[in-house]
């Protein structure tokens, strides 16, 4: 994961600003960007659909824990030992998630 400082939107819209955050993203998988958000990518939409998802369950359980008062990081052997060996990760998601969001809002695809 990469920290970075914001990046305007519209200066993405300029090649070298653009190659700026690519380098700067290197090989990470997302990036939090300062006074705005998340920048998650993958090799399609629907890996960078499940990472999206995957961060922000992630964020959630750590503020519940911080809420409760214990945030200790897990020991990053038990984080290789619980990890999904699987690079699709989570097997359907992606199509389960589009079904919900068709079913909440029928016009979503302009029909």
């Amino acid at each position: 994961m990469l920290k970075t400082d914001y990046v305007n939107a519209a200066m993405l819209a300029k090649n070298e600003a653009c190659a700026t955050l690519i380098d700067a993203l290197g090989d990470a998988k997302w990036a939090l960007l300062a006074q705005h958000g998340a920048l998650v990518v993958g090799r399609d939409l629907r890996q960078a659909h499940l990472r999206a998802a995957t961060l922000e369950w992630r964020c959630r359980r750590a503020y519940e824990a911080r809420l409760a008062g214990r945030a200790e990081p897990l020991p990053n052997e038990l984080v290789e030992e619980v990890s999904l060996p699987d690079p699709n990760g989570f097997p359907f998601l992606w199509e389960a998630m589009a079904r919900r969001e068709l079913r909440r809002d029928p016009t979503i695809l302009g029909a």
